[in-house]
């Protein structure tokens, strides 16, 4: 619930850049080659701090989860996520977390509160 809100449009493209990451969320050196995949959750009705106490079980408890394979190396695109419309929905919580498929710790690389523009 500590993490500063990344701003995002509702609508695409939304190409991510993690090239200035130097360290993991453990707090160890961020490995670029370690990521090799994405995970984007939607919690209806949830806050960051109510997902805290979840955070083992973010896969389990998520409305809508999308997961994609990254190449190695320090951005992604969201575009081609399958069956993503975009950052309509503002009843609940956005995470965005970069996953390690071969590290011993499960826990997400990087983890971000993502919160849509909303215009007005």
């Amino acid at each position: 619930s500590s993490l500063s809100e990344v701003s995002v449009v509702p609508t695409g493209p939304w190409e991510l850049d993690w090239s200035a990451l130097t360290t993991t969320g453990q707090g160890y050196d961020f490995v670029y080659s370690d990521a090799d995949g994405l995970m984007l959750g939607f919690y209806e009705g949830l806050t960051p701090a109510d997902l805290e106490g979840q955070f083992l079980d973010l896969e389990l408890v998520a409305t809508e989860l999308w997961n994609m394979e990254i190449d190695a190396g320090t951005s992604a695109s969201l575009n081609g996520l399958e069956g993503f419309q975009g950052f309509t929905r503002t009843d609940g919580t956005w995470i965005l977390a970069l996953r390690c498929s071969t590290c011993p710790n499960p826990a997400p690389l990087f983890l971000t509160v993502l919160e849509p523009i909303t215009a007005g």
